[in-house]
């Protein structure tokens, strides 16, 4: 998931993500720069554990190494949860069901495409990706939290099928906040693990503007809530949460109700959630077909 500043800039950062390899002993406390990590590196134990100040927006976050390798990304999903509840969002990584939900758009795709990957967790979607990814496909894999970046470089992107992708260059592993990506119209799916409801208002603006940017004319970003979730906060809540909650739910039907095209149901996940897809260059059709759909 992307761990954000909690302030209500929404500056766009004015430093070239630039990828870069990592795998060493002593990696610096800060950098300017996206973190990439090749795709054949991994992280060793012993080496020294960096301490992450809360995220300025010049400071690409650094992998924390770990002494010993998590046992499975349940176990690292639950701890990192209940270190950064308003991080993380949930206390399980998402079902395959889920999973399979959020690629469905990509899995109908012709030719050679794109993908970039929004907050990749402990890897419940990579690895269903990575199921799927044809031969001239290309993936982005983007994370912020150190001990998710380090169990997906280790545990995640070792698995088979990402071992031809890896081999030709095709597979990046973008150990920074997606905010961090530069360029326009680089991707035809952006598939997103991020939890919007726990982020504030300011930081939810700043990443739909920059995914606006990312996506190509008629690609197509795909993401999850958990149902009721905002309803719940909405109402349950006093004070400033309350107002806080009011107003990430306007942006986020505002998103909705302008380029929803689809969505999908998937009880069988913890907690149940719904699937959105939507397309930023929308045409009318498609948004009248989402102002229908965004009270369901």
């Amino acid at each position: 998931m992307l761990r954000l500043q909690r302030n209500h800039g929404c500056a766009t950062p004015n430093n070239a993500a630039q990828p870069i390899n990592i795998s060493c002993v002593e990696p610096p406390i800060r950098r300017e720069s996206c973190t990439k990590l090749s795709a054949n590196s991994h992280f060793q134990p012993g080496e020294r554990r960096v301490k992450i100040p809360r995220m300025a927006k010049k400071d690409a976050p650094q992998v924390v190494a770990a002494a010993d390798r998590p046992v499975n990304g349940t176990w690292t999903f639950l701890r990192t949860f209940l270190s950064k509840p308003d991080v993380v969002g949930a206390a399980i990584p998402s079902s395959r069901y889920l999973a399979r939900s959020l690629i469905t758009p990509y899995l109908d795709h012709k030719g050679p495409v794109t993908i970039l990957e929004a907050g990749a967790g402990t890897g419940t979607v990579t690895a269903r990706i990575g199921q799927s990814l044809k031969p001239d496909d290309r993936l982005d894999i983007c994370e912020m939290e150190p001990d998710f970046v380090r169990f997906l470089d280790t545990q995640v992107l070792t698995q088979p099928q990402f071992a031809d992708a890896k081999r030709t260059g095709r597979l990046r592993l973008l150990g920074c906040p997606v905010q961090d990506i530069e360029g326009e119209n680089k991707y035809d799916y952006i598939i997103g693990g991020l939890p919007f409801t726990a982020f504030n208002p300011s930081a939810i603006r700043e990443i739909f503007t920059v995914l606006h940017r990312l996506l190509k004319p008629g690609g197509v970003f795909s993401y999850f809530e958990y149902r009721v979730l905002r309803r719940l906060r909405k109402h349950a809540t006093l004070g400033h949460a309350r107002l806080r909650a009011a107003e990430v739910g306007e942006i986020l039907d505002d998103q909705i109700q302008r380029f929803q095209f689809d969505r999908r149901s998937v009880w069988l996940n913890i907690p149940p959630c719904s699937a959105r897809y939507l397309r930023f260059h929308a045409t009318k059709h498609n948004g009248s077909k989402a102002s229908k759909q965004t009270q369901r």
